[in-house]
C-alpha cells in the first residue's frame, strides 16, 4: 500500500513537471522543427499533440522508419547541416539531444538551429547534483564513450551562454527538480531498460555490472531524478 502510495506520489509529479515544460513553447502558426526524432519519438509526439506542424529530423535513418507513421515530415540529416532556408521555422526544439552530440560540435549545432529558427527551445538533464546521480551520469558517460557515443551533461548557463553567442536574446532559463524518490518498481523498470540497451551497443560486461549495482543502491538509497534545464532564446 505504502509502495503504491509513493510510486503515485512520483508519477504525479514527474507528469506536473512534463506538463510544466511543454507549457512553455508557445505554438504558432508556421512550422516547428524537432531536432532528433530519438527512437521512441516522444518530443515529435509531444510537439503534435500540442498542435504543431512538425518537420522532425534524424541522423539515424532506423529512428525515423520507426516513427513513419506519426503523420509528420520526418528528414534524415546531419544537425551540423539542416538542409532549411533561413528563418523557415517558427521554433526549433532540442529534446534531450545535444548531451548525444560531441560538445565541440554544440556551437555549430545551435547556430544552425537558430538559422533556420525565430526560436530555439532547449531541454537537457542538468548534471547529478546528489552523490548517486553523479555517479549514474559517469557510469552512462563512460559507456557510450567507450564505443565511440557521446553522454556529456551541462550546467543550464554552458546553453544559455550558446545561444547567445548565436545572436538569441533568452526569455526563459529554469530548472524544474522533483522532490519525489524513484519508487523501487521504477528503478527495477529503468535499470532493466538501461541493461537491454547497453546490451544493444556492445557495451563492455564491466559497464553493465556497474549499472547493475547502481540500481541495488538506487533501491536502498534512494534517488531522484535528475532536473531538466529549459533554456528559451529568439531572435
Amino acid at each position: 500500500m505504502i509502495r503504491t502510495m509513493r510510486r503515485m506520489k512520483y508519477e504525479k509529479e514527474q507528469k506536473m513537471i512534463d506538463q510544466k515544460i511543454w507549457s512553455l513553447p508557445k505554438i504558432e502558426k508556421g512550422l516547428t522543427l524537432d531536432m532528433g526524432v530519438g527512437d521512441k519519438g516522444f518530443s515529435t509526439r509531444k510537439l503534435i499533440e500540442l498542435g504543431a506542424k512538425v518537420v522532425a529530423v534524424d541522423s539515424d535513418l532506423n529512428n525515423l522508419i520507426k516513427q513513419k507513421n506519426l503523420g509528420n515530415i520526418l528528414i534524415q540529416c546531419s544537425a551540423l547541416h539542416l538542409p532549411f532556408k533561413s528563418s523557415v521555422f517558427v521554433l526549433s526544439v532540442a529534446f534531450f539531444t545535444l548531451h548525444e552530440i560531441n560538445p565541440r560540435l554544440h556551437l555549430n549545432v545551435v547556430s544552425e538551429m537558430a538559422r533556420v529558427s525565430r526560436k530555439i527551445m532547449i531541454v537537457e538533464p542538468m548534471p547529478g547534483q546528489e552523490d548517486i546521480n553523479r555517479r549514474q551520469d559517469n557510469i552512462w558517460s563512460k559507456a557510450m564513450h567507450s564505443i565511440g557515443r557521446f553522454e556529456d551533461y551541462q550546467e543550464i548557463m554552458y546553453w544559455k551562454k550558446l545561444m547567445e553567442k548565436c545572436g538569441l536574446r533568452i526569455t526563459i532559463c529554469e530548472t524544474f527538480r522533483g522532490k519525489n524518490r524513484i519508487p523501487p518498481q521504477k528503478v527495477d523498470e529503468f535499470i532493466k531498460g538501461t541493461v537491454t540497451l547497453m546490451n544493444s551497443y556492445d557495451v563492455s560486461k564491466k559497464h553493465i555490472e556497474e549499472i547493475k549495482d547502481l540500481g541495488k543502491d538506487m533501491i536502498n538509497k534512494g534517488m531522484r531524478r535528475s532536473s531538466i534545464d529549459v533554456v528559451i532564446g529568439e531572435h
